[in-house]
Order: C-alpha cells, then structure tokens, then sequence
C-alpha cells in the first residue's frame, strides 16, 4: 500500500506573495485614484449648491417683481432690501417708451395710451467664496396714467 499522503510541491514565486515594491505601487494608484474620485465629487457638490442658490435668488426676484404694483409703487426709483442677511435684491422702474419705428423708413403717429408703461428690473445679489454674484430678471408692467 502507498502512502497517499505526500506533500504539495510549492509553486516558486506564486507562494511567496507580493513585493513590498508591489504593495506600495498599488497603494499609490489607489491614492491617486481616490483622490481623483473625491475632486469630481466636490466639484459636483460646489455646481448643485452654486445652483440652488440661483434658484433661490431667482424665487426672491420673482417676488419683488409680484410686489411692483402693490407694495412697492409705480413709480420711477429704486427700492431695494435684503433677506436671509445674504441675498441682496434691488427694484428699479423706469418709465418705458416704447419704439415708434414700425418698419424702416416708417413711424407710426403716436398715441396716447390710457396706460404708462414701466419697465421694472429686480436684481439680486450676494457673495460666495469670495466671489460676487448676481441674477437678473426685467420685464415691463402697465399702470394708470397720472
């Protein structure tokens, strides 16, 4: 009878593991990588929260311009506040002329209108990282002849 037990004969260098000079390659592009990773997810981070805040002062524009016309006059000036101690926001109205040119070469009479147009631009600003920035929106409201 044979003895089934006999040793494994080892493989060379597939026993004996990884070199240190492997180890610390593999731990350098894991670094490199990681860090690679964690730059595109901050800058991820930094345009959602660039963008929130564009939406945010977009709301707060779209407000003082729903104000124009009841708690803030038609009338020609500016009128400005802030909220959240961050967002800046200034109204201007102007009075709006519109063009008389039709076509080139001709012009309409001009007519009087019931109405006074005003042209109402709303601004809102604040600071982040150190940067100004700001959103604008305008359009044009009508309001009674004085």
């Amino acid at each position: 009878m044979r003895n089934s037990l006999r040793p494994i004969p080892r493989c060379g260098r597939a026993a004996q593991g990884f070199t240190l000079l492997e180890i610390i390659v593999a731990f350098t592009l894991m670094a490199l990588i990681i860090a690679v990773l964690l730059r595109v997810f901050s800058g991820g981070l930094q345009g959602i929260s660039l963008a929130e805040d564009y939406a945010r002062a977009t709301s707060i524009a779209e407000s003082a311009m729903a104000r124009v016309g009841a708690d803030i006059e038609l009338k020609a000036g500016s009128k400005s506040g802030e909220v959240d101690d961050r967002y800046r926001w200034n109204v201007e109205l102007r009075p709006y002329d519109p063009p008389v040119e039709l076509q080139p070469g001709t012009t309409a009479p001009p007519v009087a209108l019931p109405v006074v147009m005003w042209e109402v631009i709303v601004q809102v600003g604040w600071s982040e990282y150190g940067k100004e920035r700001s959103a604008v929106l305008s359009t044009l409201r009508t309001g009674p002849r004085t």
